[in-house]
């Protein structure tokens, strides 16, 4: 499972540098697809960690 979770983060960090690179150059709708992409990644993670989390240990 953790090389399921290098390539996940590598894949982000790629659509990261990708958002960047995108703004720099002016390209703002694939600017806003790969932020947007990043976002729902990062919200679904957070979501799936609190759902792994025993009920009574689960942050506030």
């Amino acid at each position: 499972m953790e090389s399921v979770n290098l390539l996940r983060a590598v894949l982000v960090g790629g659509a990261v540098v990708a958002a960047i690179a995108a703004a720099f150059v002016q390209q703002w709708a694939v600017t806003a697809l790969f932020t947007a992409g990043v976002i729902g990644h990062a919200l679904l993670w957070v979501y799936l960690h609190r759902a792994a989390a025993p009920r009574g240990d689960a942050p506030r």
